[in-house]
């Protein structure tokens, strides 16, 4: 009798955990939470023309959408001011050096993306660093998290820097990723790669609608 009771015991420990678990992993990283705000989920455009400089192409147009599993109560623009730090997109093609010259470049024997650094960095930076396979939607690429290794301790900060390739157009960018010293709890990369992972490219350029947060939020609650 003793054991079954305590197999119970267990039983609802263990429930309980993954009650807690599945709740907690549906809330936003720790240091983005809004007071008194519930998760909501939402899908992003956005859409970037050309960018012409002294009658050459400086900037190719991209367009493409992503989903916001948090944030959905924020509208477009002010999404786009408050998050702006984590993920800042730039439209570049494809072939044009941004993609594999810079923190990763693609290994063609090993079939993946390999870090990018030379000879002396990586004694420096082999600790500091860490690469993510990146799959998208309809497309591929790379991330790449580098602590800052010289500064007070206590402003070093964690940088995500990203590439996704859809031929011949690629997003880059990078993002804050929060500062060493508050650890795991308050680094924003799972965030960040949920957010690069959704991405999807659109053949042609939409106008992109503009996030309602009343309907965003009722549409989650049913």
């Amino acid at each position: 009798m003793i054991r079954i009771t305590s197999m119970i015991f267990c039983a609802l420990i263990s429930f309980d955990a993954v009650g807690e678990n599945s709740r907690t992993t549906d809330l936003p990283p720790a240091a983005l939470r809004d007071r008194g705000q519930r998760p909501v989920a939402v899908v992003r455009y956005r859409s970037f023309p050309s960018r012409i400089e002294y009658g050459r192409t400086e900037e190719p147009s991209c367009s493409f959408r992503f989903s916001d599993p948090y944030f959905g109560y924020l509208t477009d623009s002010t999404y786009a001011l408050e998050r702006k730090s984590l993920v800042n997109f730039t439209c570049v093609g494809a072939a044009d050096g941004t993609v594999d010259q810079g923190w990763a470049t693609f290994d063609n024997k090993l079939g993946r993306w390999q870090t990018n650094l030379d000879p002396d960095e990586v004694a420096e930076l082999k600790r500091t660093i860490r690469l993510y396979q990146l799959q998208a939607v309809n497309s591929t690429g790379w991330a790449v998290t580098v602590h800052d290794v010289i500064g007070p301790e206590d402003t070093r900060g964690r940088t995500l820097h990203y590439c996704l390739i859809r031929p011949p157009l690629a997003l880059c960018g990078e993002g804050d990723m929060g500062r060493l010293q508050d650890g795991l709890k308050a680094d924003l990369t799972p965030y960040a790669l949920k957010i690069l992972r959704s991405i999807e490219f659109l053949d042609n350029p939409v106008a992109a609608p503009q996030t309602d947060p009343a309907s965003a939020a009722s549409s989650s609650s049913r």
